[in-house]
């Protein structure tokens, strides 16, 4: 989706998102994209039932994205679980795009 001001997002939806592979494959598809992120695009992983870790991602990455600590455990499982299955090279900028900090 692209928005009148040239940013982009990147959408993902899904019907339910837990550790398994919807989520992998989602994931998978942001590391496979990052190189040709631009600073403003968004990484939206959408979901009617986020369920176990998953359901504290959007939290931590607002969060971190506003400067804040992780604060519970709730968190930094959810942070582990995406960070997990980012290689170290695409890392940064995943994480930057997914948390909206490219606004």
């Amino acid at each position: 989706m692209t928005f009148s001001d040239g940013r982009r997002a990147f959408i993902s939806a899904k019907r339910r998102v837990s550790t398994g592979r919807p989520f992998v494959e989602t994931v998978a598809g942001w590391v496979a994209q990052s190189a040709t992120l631009e600073a403003d695009d968004l990484l939206v992983l959408a979901g009617e039932d986020f369920t176990g870790p998953a359901k504290d991602l959007d939290r931590v990455l607002r969060r971190l994205a506003a400067g804040l600590a992780i604060e519970t455990q709730a968190e930094q499982d959810a942070f582990e679980l995406l960070y997990a299955r980012i290689p170290a090279a695409a890392r940064e900028r995943v994480l930057k795009q997914g948390a909206g900090e490219g606004r």
